[in-house]
């Protein structure tokens, strides 16, 4: 047999020495009854929590914002009749909308530029013989 094998055995063993050793509860010697009357009842409890207080997280500060996605960009609001009541009517809502199809449709040509357009250097404003002749007339006495 191997090492681990007698390992094993003999720890069988020994548990099963200790088991034997072990007192023996009688369950005649058990008194119910003792152990009944010893019992106290105690007062009824009453366990409450406090009351959790629900903080306004945005009390102090606004609340974040956030960058626009795909769908907020494309997101319009129904249309509120009060809204149209506050801006003059259905005529003026419909100028502005004809106004925004009619920019849109002119950024859609060919040779649009946006407003923001890169920096471009331009050329120097005069060539060597112009700036000699320029330095020259500055430097000559005024009639």
């Amino acid at each position: 047999m191997s090492a681990r094998t007698w390992v094993t055995l003999l720890l069988m063993a020994a548990t099963q020495a200790a088991v034997a050793r072990a007192p023996v509860q009688d369950d005649a010697a058990y008194d119910s009854t003792a152990h009944d009357n010893a019992a106290q009842d105690l007062a009824p409890v009453r366990v409450t929590a406090p009351r959790l207080r629900m903080e306004d997280v945005y009390r102090s500060k606004p609340p974040p914002r956030t960058a626009p996605t795909v769908f907020d960009k494309a997101w319009r609001e129904p249309v509120n009749l009060r809204k149209i009541g506050d801006e003059g009517g259905v005529v003026p809502i419909l100028v502005r909308y004809a106004s925004r199809q009619v920019t849109r449709a002119a950024r859609s040509l060919p040779g649009w530029k946006g407003p923001d357009q890169p920096a471009r250097a331009r050329p120097a404003p005069l060539d060597d013989a112009q700036m000699q002749r320029a330095t020259k007339l500055q430097a000559s006495p005024r009639r």
